[in-house]
């Protein structure tokens, strides 16, 4: 059965959507100020989402499979339902964050014969609204996460470069007034982890959205410090970036 198939089977039943609502208040949302009515307004949105995305070119996708497995977290030693997405040609294992609603309703979904059936399609449900509940936030989602990722590659490279540089400036440098301060400016060299935590943000009317986040470590520069660091130093650190990318053609 693949995933559209399921959202048809399942989400169109309103006994079994209360069932998800509780389910997720139960395991979710017990300090939240949630509502189970909340949940299922959200549900009832996703399967209105779900049932209208135009799948008729994402068909090739439907080489991978949804399942779960019991696992052993690893930072509380407790069993939790671990969802992933399989590809059924060799069978290895591949995380569905970030994925569209447009690829997966193709996936196949493999129900695990040791988990009951509504607790899966709960856990589910919950990680493929991670980024959202409509195909826009979710196009949000992965273009927000590309633009940090390249944030954190440039910034990446902003480290190397200040931190050859000041090697460079202590060594060829040495009778420079300056010298003495060069050091300060070697907390540019380590980045500082920015942690987006879960939210699920209370919506004041209809068109709000609601929005999952994983964990996301991204790398960010003291950017006063680097502002102050190039007070100091631009001219040459330009000079020397410059000379260094002159030097890899």
């Amino acid at each position: 059965m693949i995933l559209k198939e399921v959202v048809t089977n399942y989400l169109f039943n309103d006994e079994i959507i209360q069932t998800i609502s509780n389910y997720w208040k139960k395991h979710y949302y017990q300090e939240e100020e949630v509502t189970v009515g909340n949940i299922e307004e959200k549900l009832v949105q996703l399967r209105e989402e779900l049932d209208r995305v135009d799948t008729t070119d994402a068909a090739s996708t439907g080489g991978y499979s949804f399942t779960a497995k019991w696992i052993e977290d690893v930072f509380t030693d407790e069993i939790v339902m671990d969802i992933f997405c399989t590809f059924n040609e060799d069978g290895k294992h591949y995380s569905i964050d970030y994925l569209s609603f447009k690829e997966m309703l193709h996936y196949n979904v493999i129900f695990p014969l040791d988990i009951p059936k509504i607790d899966f399609l709960s856990e589910l449900l919950w990680e493929i609204t991670f980024e959202g509940f409509t195909e826009e936030s979710k196009t949000e989602s992965r273009r927000e996460l590309e633009n940090r990722i390249q944030e954190s590659d440039e910034v990446q490279k902003s480290m190397a470069d200040v931190k050859a540089f000041i090697v460079f400036f202590k060594e060829e440098c040495s009778t420079d007034k300056r010298i003495s301060i060069i050091d300060h400016f070697q907390p540019l060299t380590d980045s500082v982890i920015e942690d987006w935590s879960d939210i699920f943000d209370e919506t004041e009317d209809e068109s709000s959205e609601v929005s999952f986040w994983s964990n996301v470590a991204v790398q960010k520069q003291d950017e006063q410090l680097l502002e102050e660091f190039l007070q100091v130093f631009k001219d040459e650190y330009d000079s020397f970036v410059d000379q260094k990318s002159q030097n890899k053609l």
